[in-house]
């Protein structure tokens, strides 16, 4: 099996014991992973967060970076290995190794290629946090998207009680619409199949939001909520949308567990994927 792990994953029990448990077992790593490790303080942080990983060494999978796969041409056929970053895959080995030891020399040199890749790292992460406007715009952000509903669909999902039967008409179109206005940008003049984009980054990353929307229009207002906290919900759906590719995920963060049922649920009985 191949699941996808968040930064919560990276000392876990569970993350041991799946490794563990078959050596055909392997741990997908994201690009936002790394981001978030290297973006905490302290080398000491960054060796910690990569021991597990070191001792399955053999078991880890990387992918590719999210702006390359978000460009992907959508295509059922060989989608899981084309998101994959084999050379880096290959290297992960060499990677930690090198990293162990640039730790462990204390050389001032090494310490500010470290230094190097945290601010990277931060600065990359304040690029999302400037844009978390767009995600929680009451209009037409995605993740405020809820409190645009009809009445008696908002008072459901606040009240718990079941949805109405006309809803997955709504969420199809709502996800299905963000969704043609990303791809007419990545991919200007070319008609894509519906049954293609079910199967590209775009369209998984956008069913997530659209999960973890849910959860927002349940329990509060987003266009209120820190900005910080909002970037944190998004940087989670990238993890959400990777899994639906895999096997599923490890992570010990509990509203990202219900983030990724609840999508792959959406993907199951609104869109027909498996």
């Amino acid at each position: 099996m191949r699941k996808v792990i968040d930064v919560s994953a990276f000392e876990s029990e569970q993350l041991e014991s799946f490794l563990r448990a078959s050596p055909a077992n392997r741990a997908v790593l994201t690009d936002y992973a790394g981001l978030e490790t290297f973006q905490r303080n302290g080398p000491q942080y960054i060796q910690r967060a990569f021991s597990m990983l070191k001792a399955y060494d053999n078991q880890v999978v990387v992918l590719n970076p999210t702006a390359h796969n978000s460009r992907l041409r959508p295509k059922r056929k060989g989608i899981e290995s084309r998101l994959i970053d084999e050379r880096s895959t290959k290297g992960f080995r060499t990677f930690v190794q090198h990293l162990e030891e640039l730790i462990s020399s204390r050389d001032s040199r090494a310490l500010e290629q470290l230094e190097a890749k945290r601010r990277k790292a931060v600065a990359q992460m304040d690029r999302l946090l400037a844009d978390v406007t767009k995600l929680n715009h009451p209009r037409d952000g995605i993740l405020a998207i809820g409190l645009n509903y009809p009445p008696e669909l908002l008072d459901a999902i606040r009240a718990r009680r079941p949805l109405p039967p006309d809803f997955h008409e709504t969420a199809a179109s709502h996800v299905l619409q963000i969704t043609r206005a990303t791809m007419d940008k990545l991919f200007p003049g070319v008609k894509l199949a519906v049954e293609d984009v079910f199967y590209s980054f775009p369209f998984r990353f956008n069913l997530a939001m659209y999960s973890m929307n849910f959860f927002w229009t349940a329990t509060g207002d987003v266009t209120t909520a820190p900005a910080k906290k909002v970037r944190n919900d998004a940087t989670d759906m990238t993890y959400v949308a990777y899994a639906t590719f895999f096997d599923g995920i490890i992570t010990d963060d509990s509203k990202l567990a219900a983030a990724y049922n609840l999508t792959k649920g959406f993907l199951r009985t609104v869109f027909r994927v498996e």
